[in-house]
């Protein structure tokens, strides 16, 4: 098997793998998001309280 083959097979799999589980990725991505996003506010929230 070559190099080409390789990534090929390699490519060929993590996208088969990326389809099937695309949903539950979606959901916790849109999770760390919103996580990411309610965290940020509070920090502006509480900076502008101090000034």
């Amino acid at each position: 098997m070559d190099a080409m083959s390789r990534i090929e097979t390699a490519r060929s799999l993590f996208l088969c793998l990326k389809r099937q589980n695309k949903s539950k990725h979606k959901e916790r991505w849109l999770g760390e998001v919103k996580t990411f996003e309610s965290d940020e506010t509070r920090n502006v929230k509480y900076n502008k309280k101090q000034s």
